[in-house]
């Protein structure tokens, strides 16, 4: 059963159950709360905000793109929240990785440097965020991997690995209690501002009768698809 505050916001944005991407950025509750968060990112100690992508898209520039060229016929899909990246103070929260490159039709490692933290998801449509653990990477060729809101760590099984569980298992308690610490931070600064924080538990739950654009959902949808999405 889903909380009524929940229940409530779903059933006002969507009242025939479907769900679709239509977000009126200029005429959102979030306009009103975006500067004093940027303040309160500013002054939150132990922790720095390194990334944010904006809800609505815009064009992709890759390295080679030319400044002086017409913007790029690729772009970032629009989504229903703003992303925001918060890393701990640490090098317990930094680490190196490597990924394959073809270079010129020869298949070459690139080297990057990646980052563990927050994404803290504030939905647009109403006053929810979620936070979950994730990692933004910067790999020497210029490719960068943002953060995502949704884990796709799995085992050889192919099972789903729980992130915070998986750091913890790699780091110091030390660093795991700073790690944690930092989000109650976050939590606290959101609700100063009259922010809900929704658990796992609850972002995870299903809404019953609903499904995404104008067919008939394959998945079950979740609070989360239902508040926090991005445009397919």
């Amino acid at each position: 059963m889903l909380r009524k505050d929940v229940e409530e916001a779903i059933g006002r944005l969507w009242p025939d159950g479907m769900v679709t991407m239509n977000v009126d950025y200029e005429d959102s509750w979030f306009l009103a709360v975006q500067p004093k968060l940027a303040r309160a990112w500013n002054r939150l100690k132990g922790a720095q905000l390194i990334f944010e992508r904006e809800a609505e898209g815009g064009p992709i520039w890759r390295p080679a793109s030319d400044p002086d060229q017409e913007p790029p016929g690729e772009r970032a899909a629009n989504r229903s929240y703003h992303l925001y990246f918060v890393v701990p103070d640490g090098v317990r929260f930094e680490f190196t990785t490597e990924m394959e490159d073809n270079i010129d039709g020869r298949i070459e490692k690139v080297h990057g440097n990646g980052q563990t933290g927050w994404c803290v998801a504030v939905s647009l449509l109403a006053p929810f965020a979620v936070i979950t653990l994730g990692e933004r990477i910067a790999y020497e060729n210029g490719d960068v991997m943002e953060p995502t809101l949704e884990s796709y760590l799995e085992t050889i099984e192919g099972d789903p690995i729980d992130p915070e569980q998986h750091f913890r298992e790699m780091v110091a308690e030390e660093a795991f209690s700073h790690l944690t610490a930092v989000r109650r931070k976050i939590v606290g600064t959101l609700e100063k501002l009259g922010v809900t924080v929704l658990p796992q538990e609850e972002w995870k739950k299903r809404v019953s009768k609903s499904r995404v654009g104008d067919g008939p959902s394959r998945e079950p949808v979740r609070v989360l698809d239902a508040l926090f999405y991005e445009e397919v």
